[in-house]
């Protein structure tokens, strides 16, 4: 795998693609487009158990993403979806450009339902783009609030993007207004050792066969980390005291 920001970006910039595509003219069904260009290889499971250097711990965010150092030595990734998928305030779906209007949504305070019309040679074909359980207390006056994405479309899409199998990966989404938030809870271990930061799991795709993580450098300055691959470039990002859109 390159590094890991690169991956996140892509992925932003693929369902972007996907979004895009969408027309009675190529007749291509989202839910079966999902990127090929990192195969599914499952690794020895490596355990971590070095020492973590506590000023790692915490919400760092860059331009369009971002990670979760956890105390129990999980990451998450965190990535800022809204110039692709978000919900306008006259309550449709935006897709990139393509708008999915309010009747093919719904909404009962607790779960957000987005289906989407495609035509295809022999008529149309209905199915659904993303289905959001609230994690609160249920709100009709508002969709605002962090959900969890348990079937649709962009399930599938995001889950095989990362390696993972949609019926066990656990995506969360934050909706704030026309802003629109993903986060893939748990995505992997790490490790620190000196200045060192090593990211691994059974599902990811590393730069080769022989190695066993994605390996960077890192420099903490205040509120600043900043991230070196080890091909020399580099990642900045800023602490958060939550996440962005908190």
């Amino acid at each position: 795998m390159k590094r890991l920001s690169v991956f996140l970006i892509s992925v932003i910039l693929m369902i972007s693609a996907v979004s895009c595509s969408e027309s009675g003219e190529n007749n291509t069904d989202i839910s079966e487009s999902v990127s090929e260009s990192e195969s599914t290889t499952q690794h020895p499971k490596r355990i971590s158990s070095s020492p973590i250097n506590p000023d790692i711990i915490g919400t760092w965010f860059g331009e369009t993403n971002g990670y979760i150092f956890q105390e129990d030595r999980k990451v998450s990734l965190y990535m800022d979806f809204s110039s692709t998928l978000h919900f306008e305030e006259n309550g449709s779906f935006m897709m990139q450009d393509k708008e999915i209007t309010s009747e093919n949504i719904s909404y009962d305070g607790s779960v957000i339902s987005v289906m989407y019309n495609v035509e295809v040679s022999d008529g149309m074909d209905i199915y659904e783009v993303v289905h959001l359980e609230r994690t609160g207390e249920p709100n009709t006056e508002s969709m605002d609030g962090e959900y969890t994405l348990t079937s649709g479309a962009y399930l599938k899409i995001i889950s095989e993007f990362f390696g993972m199998n949609p019926e066990k990966a656990n995506i969360k989404a934050d909706i704030d207004g026309e802003k629109m938030y993903i986060t893939v809870v748990d995505y992997c271990d790490y490790e620190t050792l000196g200045n060192s930061l090593e990211l691994f799991s059974e599902d990811m795709q590393y730069i080769d066969e022989t190695a066993s993580a994605v390996k960077y450098t890192f420099e903490i300055d205040g509120d600043t980390l900043t991230l070196t691959y080890q091909t020399g470039e580099q990642e900045i990002l800023k602490r958060q005291e939550e996440k962005v859109n908190e």
